[in-house]
């Protein structure tokens, strides 16, 4: 291991970027921690980060080729903690490969696998750990959903596993921009049956649904993400995969198709119009964020559900700190070569007792038919 080089952080004193720089900084490492960011080191208060021996700060613009390779060749690590990752794409991750850097995105999405499918080869050749997604959702959702279905489903081939996941807050741009841009493709709803895919109506799969930690109903749509996605094509002994994003209510359903329809060229108008609707929502509902597991085990006279979920009511931790234990896992050697999602890139069982450290852990509640 070279301790001589950093575990570096792209937006690193940004909301997300400053709590995993807070979290790395508690991590029993040897490495020091470079920050890289758009401002003067004057503007920055490196005392906000605790013990601010181990920090480093590098100004540094990652639209400039120069300065992005110079901050990639200091690193052994880099964590891609700026955004929108629509915008982003691969850039900063290929000046990652070409200076032999292990690269974390916590967003990233499945633009960003698509984009790297090229360098795969590469990223092995060079033994990189390649993870994208290593957030809330996507990223602890899958986690999370693995680790529930490896541990609680008995008999998979008589089980229907349904994935529900949502969110309110008060977003930045950068977020919103990612989640106004990811509802702008193609709609295909579809379900998973023994690992194959099955097309299905939306009208007739999206449902209402109460969850009395949440307190509130929500439109539940079929949606797959890239994560999701495969994990449901490798679970080919379940009778049923279905995963849905939680809606919050008709408005917010109605700004979701406007968008669509009228600002599918202007993401720009489309991030400020879901700004604006995160902010009622938070005004009605408080912040939350919430990934449900429903287990139904079909018997011959009854049908049994359990519920096994995470909540919270600070989503930015949850985002953050993904990537401080990948981090942890990767200078562990604990992680999987190549380009993978969260879910794929480790022993998800473990992540998860690593995240109940944190106070983070998930409960359950059974229903019977």
């Amino acid at each position: 291991m070279v301790y001589n080089k950093y575990i570096g952080i792209i937006g690193g004193t940004g909301t997300i970027g400053s709590i995993i720089v807070k979290y790395l900084l508690q991590l029993q490492t040897h490495f020091h921690v470079l920050i890289g960011g758009r401002r003067s080191i004057k503007e920055i208060s490196m005392s906000t980060f605790y013990n601010s021996e181990r920090l480093k700060y590098n100004q540094m613009n990652y639209n400039n080729d120069v300065e992005l390779d110079n901050f990639c060749s200091q690193c052994l690590l880099v964590i891609n903690a700026v955004g929108p990752s629509f915008k982003i794409n691969d850039k900063i991750a290929l000046h990652a490969l070409r200076n032999n850097c292990h690269y974390i995105d916590i967003g990233g999405y499945g633009i960003l696998r698509d984009l790297l499918k090229p360098y795969e080869k590469s990223i092995e050749a060079q033994k990189l750990c390649f993870i994208i997604g290593v957030g809330w959702m996507p990223g602890i959702s899958g986690v999370f959903s693995k680790t529930i279905i490896e541990t609680h489903l008995n008999s998979p081939e008589n089980t229907n596993f349904n994935i529900y996941y949502g969110a309110v807050d008060n977003w930045s741009y950068s977020s919103t921009y990612d989640l106004a841009a990811s509802s702008m493709g193609k709609t295909r709803s579809y379900v998973y049956s023994h690992g194959k895919e099955i097309q299905v109506s939306p009208f007739r799969y999206t449902h209402h649904k109460f969850f009395p930690f949440i307190g509130h109903k929500k439109i539940c749509m079929p949606s797959f993400d890239e994560q999701l996605t495969q994990l449901a094509t490798s679970l080919k002994q379940i009778r049923k995969i279905s995963t849905f994003i939680m809606l919050n209510d008709y408005i917010s359903m109605g700004k979701f198709m406007f968008i669509k329809i009228f600002y599918k060229h202007n993401l720009n108008k489309a991030t400020l119009m879901l700004q604006d609707d995160y902010q009622r929502l938070v005004k009605k509902e408080n912040k939350w964020g919430s990934v449900i597991c429903q287990v139904s085990k079909i018997e011959p006279e009854r049908k049994i559900d359990t519920f096994y979920y995470l909540y919270t009511k600070n989503n930015l931790l949850y985002t953050a700190l993904p990537a401080v234990i990948t981090t942890q896992y990767i200078l562990e050697g604990k992680t999987k070569i190549g380009l993978n999602c969260l879910c794929d890139s480790l022993n998800c069982q473990s992540f998860m007792s690593d995240l109940d450290f944190y106070g983070i852990k998930y409960s359950y509640y059974e229903h019977k038919n």
